[in-house]
Formats: C-alpha cells, sequence, structure tokens
C-alpha cells in the first residue's frame, strides 16, 4: 500500500503514530496505481510497507467501488468505511444574500415545516427516488417542501426531465429563476441558478447528497444527510 500513494509519505510518520498509539485516517480513500518511483523506495516498501498498513485506523471511502479496490489491495474490510466525499476545500463563510434571497429563506423557514434539500443531484435515476421519497413523507407531513438543485442547470434534457417527472406526480413546482411570485403556493422549488445551494442546506430537515459530490456542506450545519 505504501507505493499506491501518490504522494510520497515519509514512513516516519506512522512508524511513530504506531510508537505513541495514534491512529492515522484516510480521507477520501481509494487505491492508485502502483508505482516504485525508485530502488530505495522499492525496498522501503517491502521492509517497513506494513507499517502504514497497520498504522492506518480508518479508510474514509466515497463509495462502494473504492471500497472493494481497497479491500482487494489488502486493506482490512472492516477498516473501510464509506462515507460519501468528504471535501474539506467548499466550506467557505457563506457570503451577504440579496433582500429578495433572504426573504426566500426567511419564508421558508417560517413556515415550521420539513424541508428536504437534494443537492448537487445529476439525473433522473435520483431525482426520482428523492421525489417519490418526500411525497411519501408528506402523507405524515403534508407541509414538507422539497428543494431541489440539479447540478447541471444548464442541461436543457435533464432539467426537461426533471420538470416532466414533477409534472407526472402532480407536484406543484416554481423554478428558481421564476423569481419569488409563485413561491407561497409551491410544493416545490427547483433551484435553477448557481451559487445558492449552501443557503439552503442551513434552513434544512434533511439533506440528500448527489452521487459522488461533497457530504460536509450540509453537514457543517448539522443537517441529517
Amino acid at each position: 500500500l505504501h507505493l499506491h500513494c501518490p504522494i510520497h509519505f515519509e514512513l516516519a510518520l506512522p512508524a511513530v503514530c504506531l510508537r505513541r498509539s495514534t491512529p492515522l485516517i484516510v480521507v477520501n480513500a481509494t487505491l492508485h496505481q502502483r508505482a516504485v518511483p525508485s530502488f530505495v523506495e522499492r525496498l522501503e516498501a517491502r521492509w517497513f510497507g506494513e507499517l502504514f498498513r497497520n498504522a492506518i485506523r480508518y479508510w474514509y471511502t466515497p463509495n462502494d467501488i473504492f471500497k472493494s479496490w481497497l479491500t482487494a489491495g489488502g486493506v482490512p474490510e472492516e477498516r473501510v468505511v464509506v462515507t460519501g466525499d468528504l471535501r474539506f476545500d467548499g466550506l467557505k463563510a457563506l457570503g451577504a444574500k440579496t433582500p429578495e434571497f433572504a426573504g426566500v429563506l426567511q419564508f421558508l423557514s417560517d413556515l415550521r415545516q420539513p424541508i428536504i434539500v437534494a443537492g448537487s443531484v445529476n439525473a433522473i435515476d435520483e431525482e426520482g427516488p428523492v421525489i417519490d421519497g418526500w411525497l411519501a413523507l408528506r402523507r405524515k407531513y403534508p407541509g414538507a417542501r422539497l428543494i431541489m438543485a440539479p447540478r447541471h442547470v444548464n442541461n436543457v434534457e435533464n432539467m426537461g426531465t426533471l420538470y416532466a417527472y414533477l409534472e407526472r406526480k402532480g407536484v406543484n413546482f416554481v423554478r428558481r429563476s421564476e423569481g419569488v411570485g409563485r413561491l407561497p403556493e409551491a410544493e416545490a422549488l427547483v433551484v435553477d441558478v448557481f451559487g445558492e445551494l449552501p443557503y439552503y442546506y442551513s434552513i434544512a430537515a434533511v439533506a440528500y447528497i448527489g452521487r459522488n459530490h461533497g457530504v460536509l456542506e450540509p453537514l457543517r450545519f448539522r443537517v441529517p444527510t
């Protein structure tokens, strides 16, 4: 495993962690192609490569495919945990809101109803089940709202498929680009503009993350994800 890392790590790191009983954790773990940059590193891997395997307590990986690669490479299965994508680079402070957008968030918060936010969804094969699950939830909480923020809002075909699915299910929805006029009567909001998704997470009761996207954006607000 030592030679499967794209960035070289000194063997002193796992050695001192083992000596001090300090667990290492790999975030966004996957198994890269094996590479042997030098003869010395080949010897290091042969003699001391097990230091990494023994020192790393958990491998947090984005999906089941990466988990299968890691276990096939020799990582103990009980140490591999599928968490989703844990990206830290998007956790910036939220900027100022326009008065109109602040009013949208305030209106939704004042409803005191469950708000389900589906962010960075890619296609109808995951958008459809989210919509169906929200409709099932509405049988218990009729006022529950759905906010769906597709990843590719400029993809006319994908957006059209989403709108057709909502219409087929009888959902009264509004597009964010239409403004706020129809928002009070709408059951669902489709965010077809850029830059607003983190704000919706901040008022969500539950969040759903599209495949291969970061789960920390809603988790920073302590939203079940």
